[in-house]
């Protein structure tokens, strides 16, 4: 899907996890401002999406990994989040509208 974003923030400190889908990368870099994230899990996609990823690490002082198109399989990250996070919590954010997110 060309120029959409999934965004997942998970903060560590207080168990919070946010997910969005975003259609530009103005509204993807203003979500990283905003979350200042220490480390960034990415799929190939992301690597070849024409975002410049080393000035992004120079400026937010942060690591960019990229893992294998496997570990964003939809129908394995909904069986993982519903096992850390139950259920019920999956029902409430309604990932089934969401492409990318």
């Amino acid at each position: 899907m060309a120029d959409r974003y999934g965004l997942s923030v998970a903060d560590v400190t207080t168990g919070e996890y946010l997910v969005t889908e975003l259609d530009s990368q103005t509204k993807l870099m203003d979500e990283l401002y905003k979350f200042m994230p220490s480390e960034i899990v990415c799929n190939e996609a992301f690597y070849m999406s024409g975002l410049d990823l080393d000035d992004l690490k120079n400026r937010l002082h942060m690591a960019i990994y990229s893992l294998e198109a496997w570990y964003f399989d939809d129908a394995l990250c909904r069986e993982t989040l519903q096992e850390h996070f139950k259920w019920l919590l999956l029902k409430e954010l309604d990932f089934r509208t969401m492409n990318v997110g």
